[in-house]
């Protein structure tokens, strides 16, 4: 049975350099957008989010970063 680091080490090894560097610029800009969030919602009672796509699924963080942001009650 492979381990996940084993086939990870197999996907990128046939992936071409511009997909390899494609997915190393989507994953430091997903990184950078979730450290802006929190970095906005710190003085707000929501918890921060960890996981960019899920943790804006419901609103609620995005409602409160729209209402920092804008320095209105939403």
């Amino acid at each position: 049975m492979a381990t996940a680091t084993a086939m990870a080490m197999a996907y990128n090894l046939a992936l071409k350099p511009a997909d390899l560097a494609r997915d190393e610029r989507q994953h430091i800009q997903k990184k950078t957008f979730t450290k802006w969030i929190n970095s906005h919602l710190i003085d707000t009672q929501c918890t921060p989010v960890k996981d960019l796509f899920l943790d804006l699924r419901d609103g609620h963080r995005l409602l409160a970063l729209l209402s920092t942001l804008t320095h209105t009650s939403l």
